[in-house]
């Protein structure tokens, strides 16, 4: 189980990312946090893993199941 916020699409998750970088005035061409994809899920979507700074520019975490290759043997 993951905890974190889910995305739709890479443009959602690069939309959560500029708020995190305005709020912590991060510098251009770096990132305060990332996102990663769950490709394996059916449908894909994109998450970032949970960090308690966070919270304060993206709201209440949620607890979610990412399928791993081990999942597929």
């Amino acid at each position: 189980m993951v905890k974190g916020y889910i995305y739709a699409s890479i443009p959602l998750a690069l939309e959560a990312i500029a708020l995190c970088n305005e709020y912590y005035n991060v510098q251009s061409g770096q990132n305060y946090c990332m996102y990663s994809a769950a490709e394996l899920n059916d449908p894909i979507f994109y998450f970032i893993n949970y960090d308690t700074t966070l919270s304060l520019v993206l709201g209440e975490p949620v607890n979610f199941n990412i399928t791993t290759p081990n999942d597929l043997l």
